[in-house]
């Protein structure tokens, strides 16, 4: 079996020092697709129809993609702290 790491915050948050803005902009991306389907979703309310998906399919992607795109900030942010 191999060893265990020392440090957890490797897995939990990445490669290292350079990967920090990487995980920048993929939090930049996953918050902006993810207003862009609350707005979907919001515009499918308004009209009373689907767009794709129902209103509130939309409303949950955002949500999820907005929680990626946290976690990938605090990614970044902790990476940069180091």
């Amino acid at each position: 079996m191999k060893a265990i790491l020392k440090d957890p915050k490797l897995l939990l948050f990445g490669k290292g020092r350079r990967w920090y803005q990487w995980h920048a902009w993929i939090a930049l991306a996953l918050d902006l697709l993810g207003t862009a389907c609350l707005i979907v979703g919001i515009i499918g309310a308004a009209l009373d129809k689907e767009l794709g998906l129902g209103a509130i399919v939309w409303v949950i992607i955002a949500i999820a993609l907005w929680v990626g795109g946290l976690w990938s900030w605090l990614c970044a942010y902790t990476i940069d702290k180091q």
